[in-house]
């Protein structure tokens, strides 16, 4: 349920979780915004169950060491 959730803000207002994590560049934003501090927590918790899954995590530890 946790990539069903919308980002209410921003370059991708309106658009699921997973529907963001479908491009390199909107998987490495959802590693971005879990480290933001002004992140609702209901979101938060919602962001990192999705970053949590072990596919999705070591997609975005292979992008960054790409980077």
């Amino acid at each position: 349920m946790s990539g069903k959730r919308t980002i209410p803000f921003g370059k991708y207002n309106g658009r699921s979780i997973d529907q963001i994590a479908e491009s390199d560049e909107g998987l490495l934003y959802l590693d971005w915004l879990i480290g933001r501090e002004w992140l609702k927590a209901e979101l938060r918790r919602d962001l990192q169950a999705y970053l949590d899954q072990p596919t999705i995590k070591a997609e975005v530890k292979r992008l960054l060491d790409e980077q």
